[in-house]
């Protein structure tokens, strides 16, 4: 009686705190089963997966969810022009000696990169979603990022990776497509490393 008594009250939080997963079609064909929304900006929702923390872009989400979580048009173009000036600064600073310099197309005003999900993949590495918008080549290095745990602070990348786990210093995104970028940032020990959310770096 009494484990009876327990799984009801159990099951009786579970619904007042909206605990029941919902899976929500995005919009470039991915199932997402969402146990918690954690938070939000003007451009992304981040949600709790059973897989782990998941930064969605706004854009991306059903039509049924787009007026709960509005995309700001203007933030997104703000965050933009300072992703265009952060990769100015960055193609200014000298190329590692070990990889042969040349020039480097970035984003830039001109160009639409945005992040549109974030996956995690072990210890301070996520597979961020990179789409290129522009009709252009675009390049993502791996100083441009930068990632908040879910206690707040914030780390730099130090090296980009794929799956196969090879070290990258940029990748190439052609115009129009999509691109699973594999970061790793500098999280030191002892600091939480549950990712909660990835950005370009200002």
């Amino acid at each position: 009686m009494k484990r009876i008594l327990v799984a009801a009250l159990f099951v009786a939080a579970a619904a007042a705190f909206g605990a029941e997963p919902q899976t929500w079609q995005l919009g470039d064909g991915r199932a997402v089963t969402v146990v918690k929304v954690l938070s939000q900006n003007a451009t992304h929702v981040t949600v709790r997966t059973a897989d782990g923390i998941l930064q969605i872009d706004k854009r991306q989400l059903p039509e049924a969810l787009q007026p709960q979580y509005p995309y700001d048009h203007e933030a997104a173009e703000a965050e933009r022009s300072a992703a265009a000036e952060r990769a100015a600064q960055v193609a200014e600073a000298p190329a590692p000696r070990t990889v042969r310099k040349r020039p480097a197309a970035q984003p830039s005003s001109g160009n639409a990169v945005s992040i549109l999900s974030v996956r995690p993949a072990g210890r301070a590495t996520v597979f961020v979603m990179v789409a290129n918008e522009s009709a252009q080549m675009v390049e993502v290095n791996r100083e441009m990022f930068v990632c908040a745990n879910t206690e707040g602070r914030r780390f730099l990348s130090m090296r980009l990776t794929n799956a196969q786990g090879d070290n990258l210093v940029r990748v190439r995104i052609p115009a129009g497509k999509t691109v699973d970028v594999g970061v790793i940032f500098d999280i030191p020990e002892g600091e939480g490393t549950d990712i909660g959310a990835v950005d370009w770096r200002r």
